[in-house]
C-alpha cells in the first residue's frame, strides 16, 4: 500500500452535529440570555394578552350559539377579562420600570411574569368546566377541542420562560382531566387520554419554540458582543492610523529639517575651505622645510577629502530636497566628455593612472547638467577605487535607438553581493583607501537618482580585482543635420499627405518632465502641438477644443484621481479612435478597454518611432470611424 493509501486508510470520519441550545444552562452566557428572554417576555407579553381576550370572546360566542347558556358564557368572559387585565397591568408595570431605568430585579420580574401567565391559564382551566356536561357527549368533545386549541395557542405565546410554559399547560388541562375522571362520562378513558396527549403536544410545541427563542437570544448576544469587539478594533485601528500619520508627519518634518541643514552647512563650509585651499597652495609654492612640505601635502589631501564629502552631501541635499525637472534636449556627448577629461586629467596623473577617451559624434536626449554630474561622479569614483592601470571613457550605440556612455576602470572591482547595494545612499565598500579618502557612499546614489530622473538606466559589470564598467543608457538624439533628416523620415513614415504639417495634436500631460520630450517628438514628426498641462486647463477644456484637434495624446493619470477616460468622457463624441493613451503602468484591463474603444496605448518612456507608429494606427482607425459614421 502506498503512503497516500496508508494515510487515507487511517482517516476516521466522525461527523459532528451542529451545536444546539436545548437548555438555558447550555448557552454561552446563561445569565445574559435569561435577562434577554425576560426583556422579550415583558415587551411582547401584551400580544399574548390581546390574543387571549380575542380567543375568550370567540369561545364565548361559540358557547352562546351552541346553547351552553348565557350565564355560563357571561361568567366565562368576565373571568377572562379580569384575569387578562391583571396580567396586562403586571406586564405594563414591568415595562414602565424598565424604560425608566428602574428595572425590577430579574428573579422578581420572572416570578411576576410566570404569575401573570398562570393566572390566565387558571381562568381558562377552571372556567371551561362551566360548559361541560357529562350527559352530552358532543359538548364534551367540543370543549376538549377548544381546550386543546387554547393550550397550543397559549404555548406558542408563553414559550420564552420554561416554568410558565410547563405549569401553565398543566393548570389548563388538569381541571378537565379531573372532571372526566370524577364524572366518568361515556368514553371517559378516551377523553382523558386525549387531554393528556393534548397536554404533551402543547408542551412539546412550546418547548420547540422555546429552543428557537434561546438560539435567537444567544445569536443576538454574540452579534452584540462581536459588534462591540469590532467597534473596539475599529477605534484601535483608527488610533493606530492617527499615530502612524503623526509619526509620518514628524518624519517628513525631520527629513526636511535634516536636508535643509545639510544644504546650509555644506554651503557655509565651502567658503572657509576654499580660503584654506588658497593658503595651502601659497604655502606649497614657498620654500619650506621638508617636514613642512609633507604636512602641507597631507593638509591638501585632507582638504580634498573634506571638499569631496561636502560636495557629495550638497548634491544629495539638492536632489532629495528640490530636484528640478530635467530639461531633456539634444546633448553633445563629445563636448561634455571633453570638458570632463580636461578636468579629470591632472587628478588621474597625480594618482599615477592613465586616462583614455574615444571621441564620438553621438547625441543623446538628456539634461546636460544632470548628465555632467553623473559622469563626473562615475569618473571620480573610478579614480578613487583604482590603484593602478587606467580609466576609460567611451560611447556605444545600442539597439532600439539607445546609446550607452561607459566609464570603465581597472580598480578593486565589486563583489556580486555588494553590487546589489552600491547604489544605496551611504553604502561603501569596506576598503582602507576608501575610508581614508573621506568617501561616505553618496556618489552612486546621486548617479542613480539623476539617471532615473532622465528616464534612463544604469548598467554594471564588475569582477573583483579586475575592475568595473558602469554604463549610462539614454535615448539617442541627433545633431542639426541628423535632426532634419529624422523629421523628413518621420513625416514620411506617418503619412504621405502633403498637408501633414497642418494637422494639430493636443497633448494632455501634467508632468513637465514628459511635456518637453513628447512635444519635441511630435514636432519632429511634422505635427503642430498644443500642450495642456495645468490643472485648471485640464479641468476647463471644452468639447469644441477636443473635437477641433486632429489627434490627442493623453496621459492616463492626470492627477487628483482624474484619468484619461474621465477627461475624454467630457466630449459628446467618442474621441478614443483618434487618441493615444500614454502611461508608465501597463494595466491589462486599461489596455484592453483602450483597444476595444479603437484607441492606442504607449508605455512611457517611448521613442519617436513608437509614437509615429501609434499615430499611424490611430489615423487609420479614425478614418474608418469617420467612414462608418458617414455611411
Amino acid at each position: 500500500m502506498t503512503e497516500y493509501g496508508k494515510k487515507a486508510a487511517s482517516i476516521r470520519f466522525s461527523p459532528q452535529l451542529p451545536k444546539k441550545i436545548f437548555l438555558l444552562s447550555q448557552a454561552d452566557r446563561p445569565a445574559e440570555i435569561k435577562l434577554a428572554l425576560l426583556e422579550s417576555a415583558v415587551f411582547d407579553g401584551w400580544i399574548g394578552m390581546l390574543i387571549n381576550i380575542n380567543t375568550a370572546i370567540f369561545v364565548g360566542l361559540i358557547a352562546v350559539t351552541a346553547g351552553f347558556g348565557p350565564i355560563a358564557s357571561l361568567t366565562f368572559l368576565t373571568v377572562q377579562i379580569i384575569f387578562t387585565i391583571i396580567g396586562t397591568v403586571i406586564l405594563l408595570f414591568l415595562q414602565i420600570r424598565q424604560q425608566s431605568n428602574r428595572a425590577v430585579q430579574s428573579n422578581i420580574a420572572e416570578r411576576l411574569i410566570i404569575f401573570a401567565d398562570l393566572l390566565v391559564m387558571f381562568g381558562w382551566g377552571f372556567c371551561i368546566l362551566l360548559f361541560m356536561s357529562p350527559l352530552i357527549y358532543e359538548r364534551m368533545l367540543l370543549i376538549i377541542v377548544l381546550t386543546t386549541a387554547a393550550g397550543i395557542g397559549s404555548a406558542t405565546l408563553n414559550s420564552r420562560l420554561l416554568p410558565a410554559l410547563i405549569l401553565g399547560r398543566i393548570i389548563l388541562f388538569l381541571p378537565s382531566i379531573a372532571y372526566c375522571f370524577w364524572e366518568q362520562p361515556p368514553f371517559w378513558g378516551l377523553l382523558i387520554c386525549t387531554l393528556l396527549f393534548a397536554t404533551i403536544v402543547s408542551i412539546g410545541i412550546g418547548y420547540a419554540i422555546h429552543i428557537q427563542h434561546l438560539n435567537e437570544a444567544n445569536l443576538a448576544y454574540k452579534l452584540r458582543e462581536t459588534s462591540v469587539l469590532l467597534e473596539q478594533q475599529s477605534f484601535a485601528l483608527e488610533r493606530s492610523l492617527s499615530q502612524e500619520n503623526q509619526a509620518q508627519e514628524r518624519v517628513l518634518k525631520e527629513t526636511k529639517l535634516r536636508e535643509s541643514f545639510l544644504h546650509s552647512i555644506s554651503h557655509d563650509l565651502s567658503q572657509p575651505l576654499s580660503a584654506l585651499g588658497l593658503h595651502l597652495n601659497n604655502l606649497a609654492h614657498q620654500r619650506l622645510p621638508r617636514v613642512a612640505d609633507a604636512s602641507t601635502a597631507a593638509a591638501q589631501q585632507c582638504l580634498r577629502s573634506a571638499k569631496g564629502l561636502i560636495e557629495s552631501v550638497s548634491q544629495l541635499a539638492w536632489i532629495k530636497e528640490n530636484l528640478p525637472a530635467p530639461k531633456l534636449e539634444s546633448t553633445d556627448i563629445h563636448a561634455l566628455i571633453s570638458r570632463l577629461v580636461d578636468e579629470l586629467r591632472p587628478v588621474v596623473e597625480d594618482a599615477g593612472l592613465q586616462l583614455t577617451y574615444v571621441p564620438t559624434s553621438v547625441f543623446v536626449r538628456a539634461d546636460p547638467e544632470f548628465l555632467e554630474r553623473v559622469l563626473r561622479n562615475l569618473a571620480y569614483n573610478a579614480v578613487q577605487y583604482t590603484a593602478k592601470g587606467r580609466i576609460s571613457i567611451g560611447v556605444r550605440r545600442r539597439p532600439g535607438g539607445l546609446a550607452e556612455i561607459i566609464v570603465a576602470d581597472t580598480g578593486l572591482g565589486i563583489s556580486p553581493g555588494e553590487q546589489q547595494h552600491i547604489f544605496n545612499a551611504f553604502y561603501q565598500i569596506d576598503d582602507l583607501r576608501v575610508r581614508q579618502s573621506g568617501n561616505v557612499g553618496l556618489g552612486l546614489s546621486i548617479v542613480s537618482d539623476l539617471v532615473s530622473a532622465m528616464h534612463g538606466r544604469i548598467t554594471l559589470q564588475s569582477h573583483e580585482g579586475k575592475g568595473s564598467r558602469f554604463g549610462v543608457v539614454l535615448p539617442l538624439a541627433a545633431d542639426t543635420s541628423q535632426l532634419q533628416r529624422q523629421e523628413s523620415e518621420g513625416s514620411a513614415a506617418v503619412t504621405n499627405s502633403a498637408s501633414l504639417t497642418k494637422q494639430r495634436i493636443l497633448l494632455v500631460e501634467d508632468s513637465l518632465q514628459y511635456q518637453t520630450s513628447i512635444a519635441a517628438m511630435i514636432q519632429s514628426l511634422g505635427y503642430n502641438v498644443e500642450i495642456i498641462g495645468d490643472r485648471s486647463e485640464i479641468m476647463g477644456v471644452s468639447d469644441d477644443q477636443l473635437k477641433n484637434c486632429d489627434f490627442l495624446i493623453v496621459d492616463f493619470d492626470l492627477g487628483g484621481g482624474l484619468t484619461a477616460f474621465d477627461f475624454l468622457a467630457r466630449s459628446s463624441s467618442n474621441l478614443m479612435p483618434k487618441c493615444v493613451i500614454i502611461s508608465q503602468y501597463a494595466n491589462p484591463d486599461m489596455i484592453l478597454h483602450i483597444k476595444d474603444q479603437g484607441g492606442r496605448f504607449l508605455k512611457k518612456p517611448f521613442m519617436s518611432e513608437d509614437l509615429a507608429m501609434a499615430l499611424r494606427v490611430v489615423e487609420k482607425s479614425w478614418q474608418r470611424n469617420d467612414d462608418s459614421t458617414v455611411s
